[in-house]
């Protein structure tokens, strides 16, 4: 498999609140998408920023959302200019805030493979309920509903990886090469991606913000719960991860 990690713009925050010996900083948190060319099709994990971002938040209430997290992205950053040359057969969605979901206009007609248990706690949600999911309805295509493929449909099987914290996994192409994992806390049901090639990727999202957050136990302030689903599952989310490098790590040597 190729593949490839795309920046699809920025936003920015106070490091403080992502790890508690943290600075009293702005710093910046990358819209990372992930182009990944497999055999049986090529896959865009996440979306990024677009202008559809700048579209939504002019108006109140979702212009809070625009203030709280300010977004930077270049119009050759986007995802679908980055890659107009390469045709796109899904895409997967880790969750369903902003800065994972701005780009899905821009590719029309691809499913989208997301959770189901995440989507239908928000699909009704509107204004200030979906505010503070950090979710912008409008930024979902209009036909959003027909492309959706959930993750729940598909059989959970025993994780292919010797070692691993995650025991079970959806096996995407049921090859042992694309294996999506459930990284609840974050949001209602974050998805994660383990690529299980020559070289493995653990793509989790926002279940860390910052590598201090499972390279030294330096946790986010609890006052992100505000704007996590789970706190105290976000943590345990986040300790699995750390485990599962860490061993990893260690099967390497």
């Amino acid at each position: 498999m190729k593949i490839r990690f795309i920046n699809c713009g920025y936003c920015s925050n106070i490091e403080r609140l992502v790890r508690k010996k943290g600075k009293i900083k702005q710093i910046r948190f990358p819209a990372l998408t992930v182009y990944i060319e497999h055999p049986k099709g090529n896959i865009l994990f996440d979306t990024g920023y677009s202008n559809h971002f700048y579209e939504c938040v002019k108006k109140f209430p979702y212009n809070i959302y625009g203030l709280l997290t300010p977004c930077t992205v270049k119009e050759e950053e986007y995802a679908v200019n980055v890659l107009k040359d390469k045709k796109i057969d899904f895409i997967i969605l880790s969750h369903f805030h902003a800065d994972h979901i701005s780009g899905l206009r821009d590719f029309p007609s691809v499913p989208i493979i997301c959770s189901k248990k995440e989507y239908f706690h928000l699909k009704d949600k509107k204004n200030f309920n979906a505010l503070k999911e950090g979710f912008i309805p409008k930024l979902l295509p209009d036909d959003f509903d027909n492309r959706a493929k959930y993750i729940e449909d598909l059989n959970l099987i025993e994780n292919p990886i010797k070692n691993s914290v995650f025991n079970k996994v959806y096996d995407f192409f049921e090859d042992g090469k694309l294996l999506i994992v459930e990284l609840p806390g974050h949001s209602k049901n974050t998805l994660g991606l383990i690529i299980n090639d020559e070289k493995k990727y653990f793509l989790i999202s926002d279940a860390a913000w910052v590598k201090e957050n499972y390279l030294y136990g330096d946790y986010p302030s609890k006052i992100t719960r505000l704007v996590m689903d789970d706190y105290k599952e976000f943590i345990n989310t986040l300790k699995k991860s750390e485990n599962f490098q860490r061993k990893q790590i260690m099967n390497l040597k």
